[in-house]
C-alpha cells in the first residue's frame, strides 16, 4: 500500500517496516454505508494533517482483567460485554445454557468476538486513550478528505498482527443503503499498474572487456517468460535464450557469453512469450512463504513413513458446508487410516489451514482422506478425498 511495508526482493516477502511511520494509509475499501476504509495508519491528531502519522488504536481490548475488564479466565464465559449486549438486544448476564466454553488451549481468549470489551464502556475516552469508536471509525482529516470525514481504519497490533475488530465493528456507523458500483465515472489517477498489465521496459547493456561477455538487463514482469534475441544488424535475429523466466522480482537479466568478442556493435531484444499463473508466494501466514496447490488440495500431497511433513490445506470457498469466517479456529485436522498424528494447526486465512503430519514408521502405504473440522467436535467439517498419500 506504500504506507509502512518493506519488500524483500530476495525472498519475495512483505513485512511491516521497522522505520518510523511517515505515510498516511490509502483507502483500501469502501464500506456499504459509504464510508472509506483506510489501512492502519492515520494522522496522530484527527484534525491536524501536520501532526505526524501513527498506527490507529482500536477501542477493543481482551477481557483478561486488565483495564477494568472481566477476567474470563477466572469467571468463565458467563456474561456478554456491554457492546455485544447492545448489538444483540439482550441482557449481559447469560443463562447457564448460554455459557461459552472455558478459556483453554482450544478456545483461547480472543476466540470469540465477545471475548473483547470496548474501552468506552469502561470509563476510557476516545481520542485520549484510543482512536476508534465502537464501530471502528473516527472523524478525521485524511489526504483524500482535507475537510474531514468519518472513516474506518484497519486495526493491527503493535507486532503487525490483525487486531479486533479488523476493519468495521459489528454494526455500521452509517446506513448501508448503497447499491453495487459497476463503473467509475469521475476522473481518477493510476498509482501504478502491476502484474501482467505492467509494461516491459528497456534497461541497460554492459560489457566485460576481459572476456567479451555482454549483460543485458530490462524491466520485466514478475513471472514473465522471455525469448532473448540478438543480431549484428537490426535483422536477422538469432536466439540467445529460448526461455528465460523472471521470478521473485521484476528485474530481468541475462548474460551472452562472448557477445562482444570480435564485434563493434550488437543489437538485443526481448520477446515476452508468456506469464506465469498467479500464486500466493510471499504472503504471510503460510508455511515457508508458500500457499496451497489450489482448492481442495494438500500441499505437499505425499509423505514417507517415519517422516514429519508440514502441509498447507487449501479448501474451496464455493463448496458446502460454507467455510466459517477466518477468525473461527480449526477444531481438528484428521488423516483417515491411522498412523498419522496431526499437530501445529493454524488458520492463516478463510481457505488455508496449516498443519504438521507426523507419519508413523509402520503406517500403511495408501492414499488418505483429510478432514478439517471447525469450532468444536460437532462443528462443520470439510473432507478432501485421497488428498494425502503415505508412501
Amino acid at each position: 500500500l506504500g504506507d509502512h511495508v518493506d519488500f524483500n526482493a530476495t525472498t519475495g516477502i512483505y513485512t511491516e517496516s521497522v522505520a518510523a511511520v511517515s505515510t498516511h494509509s490509502p483507502i483500501v475499501a469502501w464500506a456499504s454505508d459509504g464510508l472509506p476504509v483506510y489501512g492502519p495508519y492515520g494522522y496522530s491528531i484527527a484534525a491536524d494533517a501536520g501532526s505526524g502519522v501513527r498506527r490507529m488504536t482500536s477501542g477493543f481490548v481482551l477481557r483478561n482483567g486488565a483495564n477494568g475488564t472481566t477476567n474470563l479466565s477466572a469467571t468463565g464465559r458467563t456474561t456478554l460485554p456491554a457492546w455485544a449486549a447492545r448489538v444483540q438486544g439482550r441482557s449481559a448476564t447469560l443463562a447457564a445454557n448460554q455459557y461459552g466454553p472455558a478459556v483453554n488451549t482450544t478456545f483461547a481468549l480472543g476466540h470469540y468476538i465477545e471475548d473483547f470489551d470496548y474501552l468506552g464502556d469502561l470509563g476510557f475516552t476516545q481520542g485520549t486513550h484510543f482512536d476508534l469508536n465502537e464501530q471502528n471509525v473516527r472523524f478525521c482529516i485524511t489526504p483524500q478528505f482535507p475537510g474531514g470525514t468519518w472513516a474506518y481504519f484497519t486495526t493491527i497490533a503493535a507486532d503487525a498482527t490483525p487486531a479486533f475488530p479488523y476493519t468495521t465493528g459489528r454494526q455500521y456507523f452509517g446506513t448501508p443503503l448503497g447499491g453495487a458500483v459497476t463503473e467509475i465515472v469521475e476522473p481518477v489517477s493510476t498509482s501504478f499498474v502491476g502484474g501482467p498489465h505492467k509494461a516491459d521496459a528497456s534497461g541497460g547493456v554492459s560489457v566485460d572487456s576481459a572476456n567479451g561477455n555482454v549483460t543485458l538487463s530490462w524491466s520485466a514482469i514478475e513471472g514473465g517468460t522471455y525469448r532473448i534475441e540478438a543480431g549484428d544488424l537490426i535483422t536477422p535475429w538469432s536466439t540467445v535464450s529460448a526461455s528465460t523466466t523472471v521470478a521473485g522480482s521484476d528485474a530481468g537479466s541475462i548474460i551472452e557469453a562472448g557477445g562482444a568478442t570480435m564485434r563493434d556493435r550488437r543489437f538485443y531484444r526481448t520477446v515476452r512469450t508468456g506469464v506465469s499463473a498467479f500464486d500466493k508466494t510471499g504472503f504471510p501466514g503460510t508455511i515457508g512463504g508458500s500457499a496451497g496447490g489450489g482448492p481442495n488440495t494438500v500441499t505437499p500431497n505425499t509423505g514417507a513413513r517415519g517422516t514429519v511433513v508440514n502441509v498447507v490445506i487449501e479448501l474451496d470457498a464455493a463448496l458446502t458446508p460454507p467455510l466459517p469466517p477466518a477468525n473461527v479456529a480449526v477444531f481438528s485436522v484428521t488423516v483417515a487410516g491411522g498412523g498419522v498424528t496431526v499437530s501445529g494447526i493454524s488458520r492463516p486465512s478463510q481457505t488455508l489451514v496449516n498443519a504438521t503430519f507426523t507419519i508413523d514408521a509402520g503406517a500403511t502405504v495408501s492414499a488418505r482422506n483429510v478432514s478439517v473440522r471447525f469450532s468444536s467436535g460437532t462443528g462443520p467439517q470439510r473432507t478432501i478425498n485421497g488428498a494425502f498419500t503415505v508412501n
